[in-house]
């Protein structure tokens, strides 16, 4: 068994899913790539992630759907989202869906990696729960 953060990258981008999967995988995270937000809920409560990196416009089940199910599941509740998507009102969402942390498409890889980075040692520390999820962004 892998001791590496599982983290489960939902997208429907094939450039931009190769590109996450390639830049996570060489940065010796664990990566399961899924294309759409029905098939991310279902992979989600069989394996639960580390953290889902979550793009909006998806087909079956969009983003902001996904993040409010997630949100609402016992198991799934406490699993950091961090999205990553062209979306022009991106930051908005992430404020109004309550998530980790967000990532304007396209992004430097070394911003993606801070981010992830970020996000999981937040969700790691006993007082993970205390701070509102965007009170470390700059």
């Amino acid at each position: 068994m892998s001791m590496r953060p599982l983290i489960l990258v939902v997208d429907d981008d094939p450039d931009s899913f190769d590109f996450v999967d390639m830049l996570l995988s060489r940065a010796y995270y664990d990566v399961m790539k899924v294309t759409s937000g029905r098939e991310a809920l279902e992979w989600a409560h069989d394996h639960r992630p580390d953290l889902i990196l979550l793009d909006i416009e998806m087909p079956h089940m969009n983003g902001v759907e996904l993040v409010m199910r997630l949100r609402i599941d016992p198991t799934l509740a406490g699993v950091p989202i961090v999205l990553y998507s062209g979306d022009p009102n991106l930051e908005v969402r992430a404020e109004m869906l309550q998530t980790e942390g967000y990532l304007q498409k396209p992004c430097s890889s070394y911003r993606l990696l801070d981010e992830i980075a970020r996000v999981l040692d937040a969700s790691t520390r006993p007082d993970a729960m205390d701070a509102p999820p965007h009170a470390a962004r700059p």
